[in-house]
């Protein structure tokens, strides 16, 4: 396995949206440059009110 693979935490590729619980820097440009919004969710958020407000 490559020591340079990034992962996101949630993905929806087909919306072009991620969602990622700690800031990235690098996966945040590498989200800009390839039209995905990234968006973070904290711990205490509820995952079933955040996403579908971003989608």
């Amino acid at each position: 396995m490559s020591k340079n693979k990034l992962e996101l935490d949630i993905l929806y590729y087909d919306y072009g949206f991620a969602i990622e619980q700690k800031q990235d820097q690098l996966k945040k440009e590498l989200c800009e440059e390839n039209w995905i919004a990234l968006r973070y969710v904290w711990y205490y958020e509820d995952t079933y009110v955040v996403i579908p407000e971003h989608l």
